[in-house]
């Protein structure tokens, strides 16, 4: 017995040092990122917002039919109701054609921002019913409205074999306020509102009881059979590192007696030796098999450095058992291939000091959220950014194909795992409001058919080039058939649209609109002031983003081309800025200069090596007087030039 236990600290140890002895390039320190657990805030005590003055909406500039249109929603008190990473708030239903979302509502006299409403559609999102409130506060209380309502999940609940809208009713599931696990947290909120609006809503309270200790919780469902899912990590004192050594599990079964949700509780051992970071829950089409998801790290045998990685419990009986845990090993010997196997040699030599490591000794960690979804074999998907470990549970996240979002799986039900890599990432995190203020990372997501034949992912970068942070984010997004194992091009949905550079913590349906040829994939974002996130917020919906058959129809990814691209000038003519994307085969310098008609050059930039894939170049023009221009770019021995008019 004790020689086993000095071979497992060995391990430990052993893993810990040869991790710390890599020495990684100077020039990349500054890269290293700090883990946050939780970045969920709470709000000053009796705020009360001002209500909500609607932006005046300009038709979308580019004038495309095939383009995305941007709705107004609802509103809310202030950006933290999405604060948090990808939450359960978008849901379609394809059988009905509707779609839903819930929200904080905007401040009121008695209540402040602490109500909970849905906006829904009944037409796939081409027109809204708005702020439809479904939870109040059950009262005044001496900090915040007692069972004040935050961050709110919801989805639509179609009884079985139903088309009509009407007969559907939406779901929500809500931590509160209520004081019962510390001095603010503890409570759940849950009801649910018919979409014809002949029943009034439903609303449950139910505080902290025992060892049923509630949290704020980011795992909700809605499973083929009707049945709702909750999953929360049981906390001592609410939003801390503090976890248990149990997840908390709410299961909701409809009664079409009194047509509403009746919640009970269970609790699953699992224990950890850090705070679990993010939760998932998933089913797979035949409502049986499901999956809870977590990130965290619990054996130091899986992995001996600070880095987090999936961990998952299976059901195949609908949830009534679950599983030991299935740990997901990202790196070593025995790690994910397609993760190990990505970075190219050069990329490791560029990154690492001599000597360089192998690629199986370089240590990997998730980011700290991500998104799950179960496919038409009952496999799991997970959705997530993965980087180097910077040890200390951080993460390095430098420019030039080194962080990366991943689809990791598994063909086999858990007991084998791979990882298909999505795209690279610029950027990783965006402070708004100042260093007190909010962070939110790339809030990757993932959606699928209803029959789980396809798959959707999502996340949010920032393109400018000279940023190096998230502060400019625009959603992009991915396809992938399970019937012929082909991945889409990656879509950019806010280019060059009204959201460019400002869909704030956009967030995306677990479930997509399909007919026999197109998948439109719900997505909604928060137009919001990023230098003040405490003023409210207009809740914005991308109607129409779509992928055809066609675009499974190619095995290509994006910039598997033949040829260097470089876009028009957007907006031209324009004001003070510019832009100008460039899509690049392989790694290219890329110098540019604005010059008159006469040749004098005005502005230049110097020759600069940037990786393959799409690059967005922003043109500050603020110096130049009205007129015509030209922008002359240069790719490698290539030479490109496009006309800009200045207004």
């Amino acid at each position: 017995m004790k020689k086993s236990v000095l071979v497992f600290f060995a391990l430990i140890f052993g893993g810990i040092t040869f991790s710390q002895s890599l020495k990684v390039n100077e020039k990349h320190q500054n890269s290293l990122k700090k883990h946050f657990f939780q970045q969920l805030s709470i709000e000053p005590a009796g705020a009360k917002m001002p209500a909500f003055n609607p932006a005046t909406v300009h038709p979308d500039p580019v004038a495309n039919p095939d383009a995305v249109t941007i709705i107004d929603m609802g509103q809310s008190v202030n950006a933290n109701g999405l604060l948090g990473g990808p939450r359960a708030c978008v849901w379609a239903d394809n059988n009905t054609n509707a779609v839903s979302f819930v929200h904080r509502m905007v401040a009121d006299a008695n209540y402040g921002g602490n109500r909970v409403a849905y906006d829904v559609s009944k037409d796939g999102g081409a027109s809204w019913s708005n702020n439809i409130r479904v939870y109040e506060p059950t009262g005044p209380g001496t900090t915040y409205p007692m069972a004040a309502g935050r961050y709110p999940q919801g989805g639509l609940y179609n009884p079985s074999g139903n088309t009509n809208s009407a007969n559907a009713y939406f779901s929500y599931f809500i931590p509160t306020i209520d004081g019962s696990n510390s001095d603010t947290w503890g409570g759940y909120g849950y009801g649910v509102h018919k979409l014809d609006s002949t029943q009034p809503y439903t609303q449950h309270n139910l505080s902290s009881h025992g060892a049923y200790r509630q949290n704020v919780p980011d795992a909700f469902t809605i499973n083929s059979n009707g049945d709702m899912w909750v999953v929360d990590p049981a906390v001592i004192a609410g939003i801390a590192s503090n976890y248990t050594d149990t997840l908390l599990i709410s299961k909701g079964v409809f009664n079409s007696v009194t047509h509403d949700y009746a919640v009970t509780q269970t609790l699953k051992y699992y224990d950890s030796d850090k705070y679990v970071a993010d939760t998932k829950i998933a089913f797979g089409p035949d409502g049986l098999t499901g999956y809870i998801s977590l990130i965290t790290h619990d054996s130091y045998i899986v992995d001996p450095d600070s880095s987090f990685y999936p961990v998952l419990l299976k059901t195949s009986d609908g949830g009534n058992t679950w599983s030991e845990p299935i740990r997901v090993k990202l790196w070593g010997p025995d790690g994910l291939p397609g993760l190990v196997n990505f970075l190219s040699d050069s990329l490791i030599s560029a990154f690492y000091n001599p000597p360089v490591p192998p690629r199986d000794s370089i240590p990997y960690t998730t980011a700290w959220e991500h998104d799950l979804a179960v496919d038409i074999n009952g496999n799991p998907h997970i959705c997530v950014a993965v980087g180097i470990s910077g040890g200390a549970w951080n993460i390095y996240t430098p420019r030039g194909g080194y962080l990366s979002t991943y689809d990791i799986y598994s063909n086999d039900g858990g007991t084998t795992w791979d990882a298909r890599w999505l795209d690279s990432l610029k950027t990783f995190s965006g402070q708004f409001g100042g260093t007190t203020g909010i962070t939110e990372y790339n809030r990757t997501n993932i959606s699928r058919t209803m029959d789980g034949s396809k798959l959707f992912y999502s996340w949010l970068d920032t393109e400018t080039e000279g940023l190096t942070d998230n502060v400019e984010p625009n959603i992009y997004c991915k396809g992938y058939s399970l019937e012929t194992n082909v991945l889409t091009a990656t879509k950019n949905v806010t280019k060059f649209t009204l959201a460019y550079a400002q869909a704030f913590m956009g967030s995306q349906s677990h479930f997509v609109f399909n007919n026999a040829s197109e998948y439109i994939i719900p997505f909604v974002y928060q137009e919001m002031n990023p230098s003040a996130p405490n003023d409210p917020v207009q809740y914005k919906y991308i109607h129409n983003m779509k992928f055809t058959n066609a675009d499974f129809g190619v095995g290509i990814n994006e910039y598997d081309k033949h040829e260097n691209v470089v876009s028009q000038l957007y907006p031209n003519p324009c004001d003070e800025i510019c832009m100008v994307e460039i899509g690049l085969v392989c790694a290219e310098k890329v110098k540019l200069d604005v010059t008159n008609f006469i040749g004098q050059c005005l502005f230049n930039m110097s020759a600069k090596l940037y990786p393959a894939g799409s690059h967005m170049i922003k043109l500050d023009n603020g110096n130049l007087k009205s007129g015509i221009y030209l922008v002359n770019i240069t790719v490698g021995s290539e030479k490109f030039s496009r006309k800009m008019i200045v207004k």
